[in-house]
């Protein structure tokens, strides 16, 4: 499909950046580096299942959870083969008075682990001019873990 040719070529781009940029002994984060949240763009669930799947055979972190299920179920024996995170989705954002309220709610409940924040619910340019180095700041003030942004 598209998306597993789409994905492969994404991987490869990540790999040449990994191999100039990263220590070997942190090489095997490649292939968690994209996350899938393509549900939301689809038109039925069908379709959802085989971009999903077809996303999986270059990376492992995916909120499709009905590619999730039908690839570990129906194609791997009942083995998991991906993860998801905690992720933030526009209304959640709008639920806040600021988006900079909305992300630093997300450092308080998951600052030490990985989560996703969407950034384009108010004024992306905005946000990642004036939201994103105070929240980073806190971000790295609060220990490990890694922010997506989306």
């Amino acid at each position: 499909t598209t998306v597993a040719t789409l994905s492969r070529r994404v991987r490869q781009i990540v790999e040449e950046g990994f191999d100039r940029s990263v220590d070997e002994d942190r090489k095997f984060l490649v292939p968690s580096r994209l996350r899938d949240f393509g549900f939301r763009g689809c038109t039925c669930t069908e379709q959802s299942v085989v971009g999903g799947c077809a996303y999986l055979l270059s990376f492992e972190g995916s909120s499709t959870m009905s590619a999730a299920y039908y690839a570990q179920f129906m194609l791997n024996g009942g083995k998991a083969v991906t993860c998801t995170i905690p992720a933030t989705e526009h209304s959640v954002m709008l639920a806040w008075e600021t988006e900079r309220e909305a992300v630093e709610n997300m450092i308080d409940l998951y600052g030490d682990g990985i989560f996703a924040c969407v950034m384009d619910s108010y004024d992306y340019e905005r946000a990642l001019r004036e939201v994103l180095p105070s929240v980073a700041r806190r971000k790295t003030e609060r220990g490990d873990g890694y922010l997506y942004l989306r």
